[in-house]
């Protein structure tokens, strides 16, 4: 994919802010993204920062109105592609990166930056490698599904369930072991329709809803807690989703998306990945444009 490619290159080439151009691990993007998608449409608005790695057609809709004062100098939108017949509503004083050009495309409020290079890189194999990580843990509880309108996740760290147990009902969380919940999802196709009962954005930062093996997920009310979904299509996302959504695609046509931090240790050693010294970094650089050049040629 051009994205992925262009993502390599950002990674390999020393840039005038060298820190853009280091591959975010997991906790980097629970803590600094509201939304990190290949492929996105939609018309609602994503409160936080939102990257999105290929070409956008058709999007209407605000960003970035609720990005973290954070310091990391991260855009409140970075599109890696074109915006084509586009309309960004952004606060003043934000930003948007493009690394195409804006056709037919208007950004109201905030800067805007075309043939951008200085890009957040993100590492979908990375990700999905902590998903199927989290995957791999002990189960160390069973959610309590006995009461279909409270169904209780947690107890402990590790939750395993499948997506069919998430099509209606309501739920809520048990920190009672103190520390953060992972709910290891299994299943392709399903939906997630329950009703969150009491649940706050503070307890939306302890929780991670792991769609390891999901390709289609349809959200029919408001999420609480962070989604890593690396190989699904998300759509509509009716309510409000409290944390951050990682996805192959998002389809945002019904409720909002809101940042949250992440307030805990991830209860397993996470993958980072391996810096290059700078002459390393030029060297694989080099050697990347070279072998561009060679396809190109035969």
């Amino acid at each position: 994919m051009i994205h992925a490619i262009r993502a390599g290159l950002a990674a390999m080439v020393l840039t005038a802010t060298p820190a853009f151009a280091e591959t975010l691990t997991l906790e980097d993007t629970l803590g600094t993204f509201n939304l990190v998608t290949n492929s996105y449409s939609g018309n609602q608005e994503v409160e936080g920062r939102t990257y999105i790695g290929s070409t956008v057609t058709g999007v209407t809709g605000q960003f970035g109105f609720a990005a973290p004062n954070d310091g990391s100098g991260y855009a409140a939108l970075t599109i890696d592609g074109d915006a084509v017949n586009s309309t960004f509503n952004q606060s003043v004083g934000s930003e948007t990166l493009v690394s195409g050009s804006l056709v037919n495309s208007t950004v109201n409020n905030g800067s805007v930056t075309q043939g951008a290079t200085n890009l957040p890189v993100f590492d979908f194999s990375i990700l999905q490698a902590e998903s199927l990580t989290m995957r791999d843990l002990d189960q160390t509880t069973q959610a309590n599904l006995s009461d279909y309108n409270n169904k209780v996740f947690g107890g402990s760290s590790v939750v395993n369930v499948d997506i069919a147990d998430l099509s209606g009902g309501g739920f809520s969380f048990d920190f009672s072991h103190g520390g953060p919940i992972i709910i290891n999802v299994s299943g392709e196709i399903g939906s997630f329709g329950m009703n969150a009962l009491g649940l706050s954005k503070a307890d939306a930062a302890r929780v991670i809803w792991n769609f390891y093996e999901a390709t289609e997920i349809t959200v029919n009310t408001a999420i609480f807690g962070h989604v890593l979904a690396t190989n699904a299509a998300m759509y509509g996302f009716s309510g409000s989703t409290e944390g951050t959504v990682i996805a192959d695609a998002v389809y945002l046509t019904n409720g909002e998306l809101h940042q949250i931090g992440w307030a805990d240790d991830l209860p397993y050693n996470t993958i980072d990945p391996v810096p290059l010294p700078a002459g390393g970094v030029l060297l694989l650089s080099g050697l990347g444009v070279a072998a561009l050049l060679r396809r190109r040629r035969g």
